[in-house]
C-alpha cells in the first residue's frame, strides 16, 4: 500500500492509500479545472491519469484503453452528461464512474444516482471528496 499526502492551500493535508495503481481518466470541458485536477491527482500519487475535454474524445480512449476511474463533468457544453454516463456503464461495467454535479443540480441528480447506481460528487467539494471515493 502506498501512502501519499497531499497539502492544499487551506494548509490542510490530506492522505491518500491507494492499494493499486489506478488508470483515472478526467472529463470536463473548463481547461482550468481539467488540468488543475489532472495536476491535483499527480500530486496526490496518481502516476496514470489522462484528462480530455470532449465525451465523444472520452469514449474514444475509453475504447482504445483500459481505465479503472472516468471522473466526468455532466454540465458540459458538447453532449448530454447522464447520456455519457449511461454508454460508460453500460459498455464498461468494471470502470468506476465519478460524475461531478454543481451544488443547485444536487436535487435533480440524487434520484438518478439511485436508479443508476453511479457516484456523483458535487463540484465544491472537491479534491477532498475525490481522493476520499478513489480509495474505495
Amino acid at each position: 500500500m502506498r501512502t501519499h499526502t497531499v497539502h492544499e492551500r487551506s494548509g490542510l493535508s490530506l492522505r491518500v492509500d491507494s492499494e493499486k495503481d489506478q488508470r483515472i481518466l478526467i472529463v470536463d470541458s473548463d481547461d482550468q479545472f481539467r488540468e488543475g485536477l489532472h495536476n491535483f491527482l499527480l500530486a496526490a500519487g496518481y502516476d496514470d491519469v489522462d484528462a480530455t475535454k470532449s465525451f465523444t474524445a472520452a469514449l474514444a480512449r475509453i475504447r482504445k484503453s483500459a481505465y479503472d476511474v472516468v471522473v466526468s463533468d455532466l454540465d458540459s457544453r458538447f453532449s448530454d452528461g447522464l447520456a455519457f454516463a449511461k454508454r460508460v456503464v453500460k459498455g464498461n461495467p468494471e470502470i468506476k464512474l465519478i460524475l461531478m454535479i454543481k451544488v443547485e443540480d444536487q436535487e435533480n441528480w440524487t434520484e438518478q444516482s439511485e436508479l443508476t447506481g453511479i457516484q456523483f460528487l458535487l463540484k465544491a467539494t472537491f479534491p477532498r471528496n475525490l481522493l476520499y471515493l478513489l480509495q474505495y
